[in-house]
């Protein structure tokens, strides 16, 4: 079995979603991934575009805990799905973060601590670790996609070239059988 990767959720970590690597994601510029999912409870509102262009993180979290934001029926399955897709963004604009996450192998990741609070509770969660292996996973079909495409691009080049050729040949030995005709 892999052994786990653990690693820490503070904004020097390249895994984090607090690091400092920006992205486009729906024609909109992020700071960060937490920015972008701070942003989306108050989606469409003022208090959204505040957090978005917020300069630090802290800014935008003090923006986030300053509103009221709208109670959204399962929020915990959205935000998990919303972090892959911002996730995705992050490692697929980076070359460098892509390459380390890929590096990973199959090793389970797991975000340092593995929890949150909920009020006066500490619950057990790897969201983040979760939504990286997915991430990689999808970056991994991706570059294997796109392996294949260029695998029959330059297959269907070399076909091409050797039909070319061939086709030279073929007009090459016509004009011989031409010459020997008209010699004859």
């Amino acid at each position: 079995m892999n052994r786990p990767l653990i690693f820490p959720v503070v904004r020097s970590c390249l895994f984090s979603n607090t690091s400092p690597h920006g992205f486009r994601l729906e024609g909109v510029r992020w700071h960060n991934v937490q920015h972008y999912l701070l942003a989306q409870r108050f989606a469409g509102t003022p208090v959204a575009d505040a957090i978005r262009s917020a300069a630090t993180f802290e800014e935008a979290r003090q923006l986030f805990h300053s509103s009221d934001p709208p109670r959204l029926g399962n929020w915990r399955q959205t935000e998990r799905d919303l972090m892959e897709k911002a996730a995705l963004a992050k490692f697929q604009s980076h070359p460098r973060l892509r390459a380390a996450l890929l590096a990973t192998g199959n090793r389970p990741l797991i975000q340092e601590p593995p929890f949150f609070r909920s009020g006066s509770a500490l619950i057990s969660d790897n969201r983040l670790g979760c939504a990286l292996m997915q991430v990689r996973g999808t970056l991994r079909r991706s570059a294997a996609q796109k392996a294949a495409w260029a695998a029959r691009r330059a297959a269907d080049k070399q076909a091409k070239a050797e039909g070319k050729q061939g086709a030279s040949n073929q007009e090459a030995n016509i004009q011989d059988i031409d010459r020997h005709e008209t010699v004859a």
